[in-house]
């Protein structure tokens, strides 16, 4: 589907539904994989502050300090990549 037809939600919504019937998902979550977001509500706005985000993939750490000004947001982050040595070792390795 291309993007332009993507925009609007109940559009999303069914494409995702669409991509998760055609990954077999079952009760058990086979198929499409993930985590709780937590996510209460959706921005509006009026949102200030600075927040620090860490994102831990599979191969990169990314740290980002993210500067809210109501409708302006502003990223400043660096990715650093996980050595293959920690990404093969036990989560001991990534917390010390």
């Amino acid at each position: 589907m291309n993007g332009s037809r993507l925009r609007t939600k109940p559009n999303i919504t069914q494409y995702f539904r669409t991509l998760c019937r055609k990954s077999a998902i079952s009760a058990a979550g086979v198929g499409l994989k993930m985590l709780p977001s937590y996510v209460r509500a959706v921005p509006n706005g009026t949102e200030f502050g600075d927040y620090l985000a860490l994102d831990l993939g599979g191969t990169n750490f990314r740290v980002l300090m993210i500067r809210l000004r109501g409708r302006e947001a502003e990223m400043i982050g660096k990715v650093y990549e996980i050595p293959v040595s920690v990404m093969r070792g036990t989560g001991d390795m990534v917390s010390s």
